[in-house]
């Protein structure tokens, strides 16, 4: 099961939101689980601590940080990048947390990748 993990690139949601996500979803599918995050901002820095806490050691088999393909993307079109992101990773299943700059939804419905939002009311 590849999921994407996105958010803001602020400290706008609670960590123990991200980590409720994470946890729930290895505890059913265990190392078939693929969790795909960008690599830089607060969402990913929580996905890449939990990944390296619940695979110590090499744990690329069990992720893929997608901060190369976003940053040696040619353009400055965000939509652009965020197709790149869905057609490079291809999610089975979204999480977005909050605000996404690089408005990932649109990439994700038109793939038909099933995306849950979460959001702070």
């Amino acid at each position: 099961m590849r999921v994407i993990v996105a958010g803001p690139e602020t400290g706008e949601i609670n960590d123990v939101a991200v980590t409720t996500f994470l946890e729930g979803l290895y505890s059913t599918y265990k190392d078939k689980l693929c969790i795909i995050f960008y690599g830089k901002g607060y969402i990913s820095e929580i996905v890449e601590e939990w990944v390296h806490k619940t695979w110590p050691g090499p744990s690329a088999k069990n992720c893929f940080n997608l901060e190369w393909v976003i940053g040696h993307w040619c353009g400055d079109d965000e939509e652009g990048v965020g197709v790149s992101i869905v057609k490079e990773a291809k999610p089975d299943l979204a999480f977005l947390f909050g605000y996404d700059k690089y408005k990932i939804q649109r990439a994700l419905r038109y793939a038909e990748v099933p995306t849950f939002f979460v959001e702070k009311l």
